[in-house]
């Protein structure tokens, strides 16, 4: 019986996965988070590309002793995050863009504002967004992650989510002190392996840099594929010490 099941499911393109308690499997990123995340208030969330708080407020309902610092420099998009969260004394909205180094940076900000970034789309077929409008190039403030911890005196960040269509490791940079000093403890970050903007990194490049800090891959979540092979995903890295 339990053959024919697994006959039945495979021809519907379907599949039962066990999961043990208390085991990381990789097939449900919000699952997994919820087994290696500290669970000590002192531990702040940081959601860099914010966009309109889906990820802030999963956070939030996943450790609800946790403050979160969400990050979104697009004005239109904050309009949506301010009456979400204004009554949740946990989340600190912050109307910036974290890089390499602080000043102000363009943003181009496309139709579809989750395709928003500091980076063109790239041209090109092999780009399933390149047509996508845009509206308005905006001019935004831009800060380090290691100068805001600093100013705000975080010294224990148990996730470090960043979501910034191919400027991830402009973030990663410009938080150095941080990662060198071991106080990351997971960090949740877009890679894209095939151009989708200008001046993108490598996933290579973010893997080692992470790698070069004791932050090692836990597994990819949320995969897309075009033409048979991995487009985009999300990974999940763990600090060693842990």
């Amino acid at each position: 019986m339990k053959r024919n099941l697994k006959s039945l499911l495979s021809r519907l393109g379907l599949r039962i996965l066990r999961e043990p308690a208390g085991v990381v499997m990789g097939h449900d990123l919000w699952r997994d988070l919820g087994l290696l995340l500290p669970h000590s208030a002192a531990a702040v969330c940081l959601d860099v590309g914010a966009n309109h708080g889906e990820v802030t407020a999963a956070l939030r309902r996943l450790r609800p002793a946790a403050p979160v610092h969400a990050f979104e420099p697009s004005a239109s998009c904050q309009a949506i995050l301010r009456p979400r969260f204004s009554g949740d004394p946990r989340v600190t909205l912050v109307q910036s863009g974290l890089g390499d180094e602080d000043g102000v940076r363009e943003f181009h900000r496309y139709a579809n504002d989750q395709l928003s970034s500091f980076l063109p789309l790239q041209a090109g077929v092999a780009n399933p967004f390149q047509g996508e409008p845009e509206l308005a190039r905006e001019l935004v403030p831009l800060i380090t992650l290691d100068h805001y911890a600093t100013e705000h005196r975080l010294d224990q960040i148990g996730l470090l989510k960043i979501d910034t269509q191919g400027y991830d490791l402009r973030v990663l940079q410009g938080a150095k002190n941080l990662l060198g000093a071991g106080v990351v403890a997971h960090v949740l970050v877009e890679l894209n392996f095939i151009p989708l903007y200008g001046g993108q990194p490598a996933p290579e490049e973010i893997i080692a840099l992470l790698s070069g800090h004791g932050l090692r891959l836990v597994d990819f979540y949320e995969k897309c594929r075009r033409e048979q092979r991995l487009a985009w995903c999300t990974a999940l890295f763990r600090h060693t010490s842990l």
